[in-house]
């Protein structure tokens, strides 16, 4: 059977960035003085693939919903920051690049994404494709 498109995921499938991920919303906790809330690869491993307003209830569960939305609003914001400053070289999935021009030569590439509004694009840019 022959494609004519192909849809990428982006974690997991392109990359992993759940390390830089947490470093970004650290960040905003240390800012915040919410040290006992820093989070890891690992917790978002079990996260990821869940709506944002679902991680946040995992991750702030101490909060209200609407201090806890605005708290996860200013981490994705710290991420966004730290993902942009950052190369982002090492996250790749090795060959990925390769891989996406070889498959570009007889298919349309998308890449999809349940994150932020600017996630895919992001991701785009670092990755080069």
């Amino acid at each position: 059977m022959k494609y004519e498109s192909i849809i990428f995921d982006i974690d997991g499938t392109l990359w992993d960035s759940r390390a830089l991920i947490a470093e970004g919303y650290n960040i905003q906790l240390r800012k915040e003085g919410l040290h006992h809330l820093q989070t890891n690869a690992d917790v978002l491993l079990q996260l990821f693939g869940r709506t944002m307003s679902d991680i946040a209830d995992n991750l702030f569960p101490e909060f209200a919903p609407e201090e806890r939305y605005a708290l996860m609003d200013r981490c994705i914001a710290s991420e966004d920051a730290y993902l942009e400053s950052h190369p982002c070289d090492t996250i790749a999935y090795p060959d990925i690049k390769t891989t996406m021009e070889e498959l570009a030569k007889n298919h349309r590439l998308f890449i999809v994404s349940n994150g932020q509004k600017g996630y895919p694009q992001l991701a785009a840019r670092k990755l080069k494709v």
